[in-house]
């Protein structure tokens, strides 16, 4: 069963001073994950989402290379049919939990998307589907119905550099890489923001 509890101490304040929104994360278990609190309207819902024999997971921590190989992975599995590669990867290999992670995100891109979870419940098979949660918060059917999962790993440096890049310039995050690398460390860099 999921739990959520709200962070709290000098790290949930570093955390909102970076991201500048006050309890930006909260933290997701089983797993310790750090994500918007917006998840909490999804959890429940990816966790008894139905998994198909056919589909084909992504499933990686941010910034492991996840974009090239989703793109590569749907390619493969639609006999590298390049005009219909043109379609946005959004809507070919969903990011499942990207609603809550772009919750603070303003925008028509965003309207365009719709929710994430409904897009991948309402996709034909094989289903693409891409995913940077840990294997605790994705579909308990997962285990059960044993669909294609390919798994990236990176060298944790290189991620940690690239993740808080990107934090900095997508999400508009405050702060030193010394600050966001201490919270790595200590195991808060799972933030999912």
């Amino acid at each position: 069963e999921l739990s959520y509890a709200r962070l709290e101490g000098d790290d949930a304040r570093k955390l909102d001073r970076m991201f500048n929104r006050q309890m930006c994360l909260i933290e997701v278990n089983p797993g310790r994950l750090l994500l918007p609190p917006k998840y909490e309207e999804l959890g429940d819902r990816i966790r008894a989402m139905e998994v198909r024999t056919s589909d084909v997971w992504v499933i990686s921590y941010p910034r492991t290379g996840s974009t090239w190989v989703q793109e590569m992975v749907w390619c493969i599995g639609n006999d590298l049919d390049f005009e219909k590669a043109k379609t946005l990867q959004q809507f070919r290999t969903p990011l499942l939990e990207l609603t809550a992670l772009m919750a603070h995100d303003d925008g028509e891109w965003m309207d365009e998307l719709g929710n994430s979870v409904d897009l991948v419940e309402s996709m034909q098979s094989p289903r693409f589907i891409k995913s940077h949660l840990i294997w605790e918060l994705l579909p308990v059917e997962i285990d059960t119905v044993k669909p294609k999962v390919v798994y990236i790993a990176r060298n944790p440096k290189d991620m940690c550099v690239s993740y808080y890049h990107y934090c900095k310039l997508v999400h508009n995050m405050k702060g030193s890489f010394e600050d966001f690398c201490e919270l790595f460390l200590k195991g808060r860099g799972k933030t999912l923001s």
